[in-house]
């Protein structure tokens, strides 16, 4: 059964010797900017999606999208052949340089997974755009004494 193992939103991700990716800059549910108006950005924004039951599977379909508001950019479909059928996970990596955003909203990064004999599986990751309180000082946790 194909599903998602992990998605998330980081500022860079690195391939390193030894079959290793780095993610730098792990976001959590949003992305924070100080507070005012006109559009906001980072230089470069990866998103990661580690599929997994695709053991004995070669060719994987994949689909790329990412939206914002009313705007949706789709990257062409593209096929992945994998000639060592053993692993269960395929990793799928997005990145946007630069990332900018218009106002605050919702970034969505989607990934449409299609196997022969199987329905197209689509996978969501989202990122909250914030303004406020700042970039580097986060709103105070409920209960703190800090």
């Amino acid at each position: 059964m194909i599903r998602l193992k992990a998605a998330f939103f980081c500022d860079d991700i690195r391939h390193e010797l030894g079959n290793k990716l780095s993610a730098v800059g792990i976001y959590n549910e949003a992305m924070l900017f100080p507070k005012g108006t006109g559009p906001v950005g980072v230089p470069k924004l990866g998103a990661l999606f580690v599929v997994c039951g695709l053991k004995g599977i070669a060719d994987i379909k994949a689909q790329q999208s990412v939206s914002f508001g009313d705007k949706t950019n789709a990257l062409p479909e593209m096929t992945v052949h994998r000639t060592d059928v053993t692993p269960d996970e395929q990793n799928f990596i997005f990145q946007q340089v630069p990332a900018v955003f218009s106002s605050e909203g919702v970034f969505v990064a989607r990934l449409q997974v299609t196997v022969e004999g199987e329905p197209t599986h689509t996978f969501e990751c989202k990122l909250e755009i914030r303004r406020g309180p700042t970039a580097t000082q986060p709103a105070p946790i409920a209960g703190s004494t800090n």
